[in-house]
């Protein structure tokens, strides 16, 4: 389950990987931008990604998104487990609610659940 990061410095991973994800979008172009940049326990970075994103309608969308997006790219690169943080509470708290059915995105948050299960 994604994390979210306070305003505090960043600290690498106690074991494992930790990818940071942000979204960016400009809302007058629905437009937007997804990225990640993957370290290690001693801070260095081993990867990163970014990606254009068209028909965006929010903050909280592009946020969403970019947690998809970087589920799907750690499992194209192959690890099966890794810490995803990002910078934006509302959304990880959004993730841990048991029954979102009936929340904006429903169906986004439902995919993100899916590709975890399945990692």
């Amino acid at each position: 389950m994604p994390s979210s990061q306070s305003r505090s410095r960043w600290s690498p991973p106690t074991q494992g990987i930790k990818l940071n994800v942000d979204g960016a979008y400009l809302p007058n172009e629905s437009e937007g931008g997804v990225e990640g940049i993957l370290r290690n326990t001693q801070g260095h970075a081993l990867a990163a990604f970014a990606n254009h994103v068209s028909f965006v309608n929010s903050a909280k969308h592009i946020e969403l998104l970019a947690i998809k997006a970087a589920l799907e790219w750690l499992s194209q690169q192959g690890y099966k487990e890794g810490h995803i943080e990002t910078d934006c509470k509302v959304v990880v708290l959004d993730l841990r609610v048991a029954n979102f059915s009936d929340m904006e995105y429903a169906n986004l948050i439902d995919d993100i659940h899916r590709i975890q299960q399945m990692g």
